[in-house]
């Protein structure tokens, strides 16, 4: 599935020490493919889910330069299948903007920057060191 593709191309684009779950957050891998719907997420939920998978693995959101670094690659990125709503990927970079709580989402095909609203819902990728 290209979801699993992806993510092999991320693990092999990034700094030596990163770890990269090769399915979104909520797919499983079996028999070597990504299965099920790619989920999204609010960031307060995904950190959450996050909060509730294998601890001994310490996985967490990237940050904006990790998952940039792989967008400005050669490899270029892999769409992602099924149908979702958002293209963005969720980050672990916030800032307060007045009273309002902003995430940095990375736009997987094009690798721009935006801050969502830690109410939308974007993908998650999930990375340990």
């Amino acid at each position: 599935m290209l979801i699993a593709l992806m993510f092999r191309t991320l693990l092999a684009a990034t700094q030596p020490g990163l770890t990269w779950h090769p399915c979104l957050l909520g797919q499983t891998l079996t028999a070597n493919e990504c299965t099920g719907e790619a989920q999204q997420w609010q960031w307060n939920q995904a950190k959450l889910a996050i909060g509730q998978l294998d601890a001994e693995a310490n996985w967490r959101l990237p940050t904006v330069q990790e998952l940039k670094r792989y967008l400005n690659s050669n490899e270029a990125p892999l769409p992602i299948n099924g149908p979702v709503n958002s293209e963005w990927l969720l980050t672990s970079s916030v800032m307060r903007h007045g009273d309002e709580l902003l995430v940095a989402a990375v736009h997987y095909e094009s690798g721009k920057v935006e801050y969502l609203s830690v109410r939308d819902h974007g993908l998650v990728v999930l990375v340990h060191d």
